[in-house]
């Protein structure tokens, strides 16, 4: 309620305008209006990115949802395939604007400087061994693996042998070092692992296909 008062989505309205044919042209008027649209978008936000029919839902049973976007009392929401639509013409036309307004909304009604707020800090998680194993080997062995099944997947027959003979399973599995010098070793060999198979495919990817080659060099 408090949203509806203080946020006007008016910019991200004026970015989407191209959404609706321009009046007198053919075409059935609309149904629902681009501020609607625009808050339809806000809803899905609110409901933790949720889905199309999810959201189709939340906007035929939900009053108070119904309310902020502005449906009368007995005036069914838009099915599902129509938020699906909007949803993509905001992605590929104005893919920024309602993230740009949100900040600028932000900024204004919360004009505190960030480098100068206290932040809350979970110094129990930054301390537990799992925090520890989502560093740089874990990452390095993640991207290992995609590599390593890419190159399974689409190098051709012939040159499957430049794979080096890795242990895909040693790479999938989670791990979590306890002590520095543990996490130092496992660090050390991600690295090892890394040059091996950077060393073993890089002579042959210019013999890729030119899709494939994008992927793999990536």
């Amino acid at each position: 309620m408090l949203l509806a008062q203080w946020y006007d989505p008016a910019a991200v309205v004026a970015a989407c305008q191209g959404y609706h044919h321009a009046p007198g042209t053919p075409g059935a008027p609309p149904t629902f209006s681009i501020a609607q649209f625009v808050r339809m978008e806000l809803v899905r936000a609110w409901a933790d990115t949720c889905s199309d029919p999810a959201l189709e839902e939340l906007l035929n049973t939900n009053l108070l949802v119904r309310w902020f976007v502005g449906l009368p009392l007995t005036q069914p929401g838009p099915d599902y395939s129509t938020l699906a639509a909007f949803h993509a013409y905001l992605s590929v036309h104005a893919p920024d604007a309602c993230f740009a307004d949100v900040r600028t909304f932000l900024a204004r009604v919360d004009p505190e400087d960030p480098a100068t707020t206290p932040q809350i800090v979970d110094t129990f998680a930054m301390e537990s061994p799992v925090a520890a194993c989502r560093g740089p080997a874990h990452l390095l062995r993640h991207l290992c693996l995609r590599l390593a099944r890419c190159w399974l997947a689409h190098a051709p027959l012939a040159l499957q042998p430049a794979l080096p003979p890795l242990d895909l399973g040693m790479l999938a599995r989670p791990c979590s070092p306890r002590t520095a010098l543990d996490r130092q070793q496992h660090l050390q060999a991600a690295v090892a692992v890394t040059a091996w198979l950077v060393d073993g495919l890089t002579p042959h990817l210019a013999t890729l296909e030119p899709s494939v080659r994008t992927v793999v060099r990536s």
